[in-house]
């Protein structure tokens, strides 16, 4: 026993003096490595939000909007408006899968010298998408979308059938092919995005027919680009495009072209254009004014107080 204890001592008095040697900054790194690895896995949070409040003066010029199927422009009056905006993403990202839900919500009123407060330029859109990216570096992918749509206030020349909330609206989803590519034309950043897949698709409202209010299943093709010139200067284009498997002649498609100015932390101004052509159905019972083979437009330009958590 004596002479393990004296071989076990002989063996911890260079592990000591080891031991003793090192800097005191070598201990307090070691002490303090748990806790970055926590903060490094704080920062790895798969979750990412944006979330802007605006209150905005707003001057808009239509064409054929009384006619227009798209119930955003139809919803429209050429006049200076006040609107209020909320618009809000919320995106969750991990390993190849992603999940982008978006809500807009837009409600404006205009007043003329003879009439009353009326609405003017108002959505309600919520937007979900499944993401799963099938390479590195995230190119290609395949997803799962869905949509509601709808306004505040429905248009109506006939006051006395009350108000037409949430009328007329449309929802959808779909499944299909999808790329993703980033920073093909700077100078800053920017991304484009195209789709292709398989969708159904069902509208409502007091004015449709009941062949209208159908569920239809069909093609979508969608091209979604945004580009940062600047810090304080954004554009986007995203185009939209449905054609039902059984009348693949009647094809829906709309676009918008937006320039937004962030002119100081609370100002920003706007410029964006709404265009929606719509084909007609072959089983349509045709009459003037029904909006199909006819492009409705809106444009507006929009200053206002910006408010982005």
């Amino acid at each position: 026993m004596t002479v393990a204890r004296k071989l076990l001592t002989l063996a911890a008095v260079p592990t000591l003096a080891v031991l003793s040697n090192i800097p005191l900054e070598a201990e307090e790194d070691a002490l303090n490595a748990a806790p970055e690895e926590n903060e490094a896995i704080a920062e790895a949070n798969p979750w990412s939000y944006n979330l802007r409040l605006g209150a905005f003066l707003n001057q808009v010029a239509t064409r054929r909007a009384g006619s227009s199927r798209d119930s955003t422009i139809a919803s429209t009056t050429e006049a200076i408006s006040y609107r209020l905006s909320l618009t809000g993403d919320l995106t969750w990202e991990e390993g190849p899968n992603e999940l982008r839900q978006e809500l807009r919500l837009r409600y404006g009123r205009s007043k003329e010298a003879d009439r009353s407060w009326i609405t003017n330029r108002d959505e309600i859109r919520y937007d979900i998408t499944g993401f799963r990216f099938l390479d590195e570096p995230r190119i290609q992918f395949a997803y799962v979308s869905g949509r509601a749509q709808t306004v505040f206030e429905g248009p109506d020349d006939n006051p006395n059938r009350g108000n037409r909330n949430l009328d007329p609206g449309s929802a959808f989803i779909a499944i299909g092919y999808g790329q993703r590519h980033k920073d093909i034309w700077l100078p800053e950043s920017d991304r484009v995005e195209a789709r292709v897949g398989v969708r159904a698709q069902r509208r409502w409202g007091r004015d449709l027919s009941s062949d209208e209010t159908e569920v239809d299943i069909g093609i979508e093709a969608i091209f979604d680009y945004r580009n940062q010139l600047r810090e304080d200067i954004e554009w986007s284009f995203y185009a939209e495009s449905f054609a039902p498997f059984d009348d693949l002649g009647h094809i829906t498609t709309w676009a918008e072209l937006s320039l937004d100015f962030q002119i100081n932390t609370w100002v920003t101004a706007n410029m964006g254009v709404r265009i929606y052509y719509e084909t007609d159905p072959k089983d349509a019972d045709r009459f003037p004014g029904d909006g199909y083979n006819s492009m409705s437009i809106r444009q507006e330009a929009l200053i206002g107080i910006t408010y982005t958590l």
